[in-house]
Formats: structure tokens, sequence, C-alpha cells
């Protein structure tokens, strides 16, 4: 109940900031159906929405989903099949409001209320959970389509990548070893180091984190050891960037790495202190010192 509420409560704000473009008499005359709709979206009443929404005239109905669904898809509501046909006819409709603005300086017409594209949002959102807990599900079982979806002839690659990166996250510590031993034993096309990344930092395993750390360094690389700073036991962290500084392509975001876990773990604030005043990466010790504001200059 309180989760409608709060739903209602913005939509309803919503709605007050559209009410110069709508029209205050419109806006007045449409709160009690924007309630009703907001519950209707909220419970997955088809029924309801099939019948009350498109009888509609164009000047009430276009703003109306537009804010129903504009706070539908900020709610991120879970998979519903029940609405996905109500939604997939939302997705193809024109809207016949419009309005004309100026773009690099020609004028340029375009949709006042573009609720077809949220309702395309949401079922593109939708579609998306569906494949990460399909993936998960499968790597669970042991029978994820490596192969097909780490080819370089497969053009959904990236898309497809990062729901099982997504989806390795989900596994244990066994599951995550055994998906490992499946790329370890075959030949798969991996364009960058997504996957060695989630698999090595959730194992927190020493050959592994060596491993990606070898590989020429991508964003990838960069946000694990923003994650290990932030996640693993402080020590560990400190000990793992330390044996990092012999490796001239992590040096930099090995020390910046130092410095994000400095603000969580003294220790390591005074090792960066102790490297500016005689180790022998001074320099880079001062500047993320400096960049992290953890000295007073």
């Amino acid at each position: 109940m309180i989760r409608h509420l709060f739903y209602i409560g913005c939509a309803f704000f919503l709605l007050m900031l559209s009410t110069v473009a709508w029209g205050k008499k419109t806006f007045d005359d449409s709160l009690p159906l924007l309630n009703e709709a907001s519950q209707a979206l909220a419970n997955n009443n088809l029924s309801w929405l099939q019948y009350h929404i498109p009888i509609l005239p164009a000047k009430k109905r276009e703003p109306l989903l537009y804010v129903l669904l504009s706070q539908y898809y900020q709610f991120d509501p879970k998979p519903s099949p029940t609405l996905v046909p109500w939604l997939q006819s939302i997705a193809k409709e024109r809207p016949t409001l419009s309005e004309t603005t100026l773009l690099d300086g020609y004028q340029v017409v375009r949709p006042r209320y573009d609720y077809p594209s949220l309702a395309r949002a949401i079922l593109g959102h939708w579609r998306l959970v569906e494949r990460r807990q399909q993936y998960a599900n499968e790597l669970r079982e042991g029978s994820l389509p490596w192969q097909k979806i780490f080819s370089q002839d497969n053009p959904a690659l990236f898309s497809e990548q990062q729901s099982v990166v997504y989806a390795l996250s989900q596994l244990d510590a066994k599951q995550l070893r055994r998906s490992w031993q499946k790329i370890t034993a075959h030949q798969y096309y991996f364009p960058d180091n997504s996957v060695l990344s989630a698999i090595a930092y959730h194992l927190n395993d020493d050959k592994l984190l060596a491993l990606l750390f070898a590989q020429p360094v991508d964003q990838y690389t960069v946000d694990t050891l923003h994650q290990i700073a932030a996640h693993y036991r402080p020590e560990r962290a400190l000990a793992i960037f330390k044996k990092l500084l012999d490796n001239k392509q992590l040096l930099s975001y090995s020390f910046d790495a130092i410095a994000l876990l400095a603000k969580r773990y003294p220790k390591a604030r005074l090792y960066l202190l102790q490297q500016k005043e005689k180790g022998p990466y001074n320099q880079e010790a001062l500047n993320v010192l400096r960049q992290h504001k953890l000295i007073q200059t």
C-alpha cells in the first residue's frame, strides 16, 4: 500500500510540472483519473487500462500516458507479462500532439509527450532483466551457450556480454569456478576484460587477479581496482595494490586505488605519506594525495 501511494505521489508531482503545457483545467479535471490509472498500473490491472485510457481525447490521454509511464519507468518495476501486450500496443502509437523546437539552428517538430518511447524503454528494460536471469540460471546449470555469445560474428556481443557479467555476480564461488573452467577449456572471443574482471573480483583469487592485471589495461581493469578499494578487506586490498606498483601500466591506477582505500583505511593514507617523503614513487603519491584531498595544499 505504501509503495502504491509513493508511486501515485511521484506521478502527481510529475503531472504538476506539466500544468503549464497541459492547461490548468485539464490538469485539475484529470487528477482523479491519474490516481486511478496509477493504481491500475501498479496492480497490473490490464482491463482498467484498456477500457478507460483509449476513450480519452488526445489532449488528456497523451500527457496522462507520458506522466504515468515516466514514473513507472523510474520506479523500476519487475517484469509483468500481464502488461506486456498493452505496452507493446502503446509503443507502436504515434502521438498527435507536437511541439516545435530549435536544434542546431533548425526547427524540429517532435512529440510533446513521447509516451511510446517510454513504453519501448520499459519493455527493453524488462527484456534485459529476463535475459540476465536466464543467463544466471544457465550458468548455474552449466548450459550457457558461451560459443554463441562470445563469437566475433555475434552482433549483440557487447550487450549480451554485459548480461553475462551481471549474471556472474549472482553465482556462488563453486559456480564461478565451474564457469572459469568452462572458459579455460575453450577458445572464446572476449573483446575486453569484463568477464575475467567479474570472475576474478568475485572469487577474490590471487591467480585470477594476477592474470587480469597482466592483460592490457581497460576500463574494466580500472573498475576492478576501484571495487577492490571499496569492498575488499582493507589489509587485503592494500597488499594487492602494493604488488601492482611494479606494473608500469598500472602504476598510476594503483596509486589512485590506494588513495580511494585511504578514505576508509588510515594505514593506506600513511603508506601514501611515506611514499611521498622517501618512496621511489614520491611524485605519484603526492599527486593522488592532492587529488583526493588527503593532505592540505
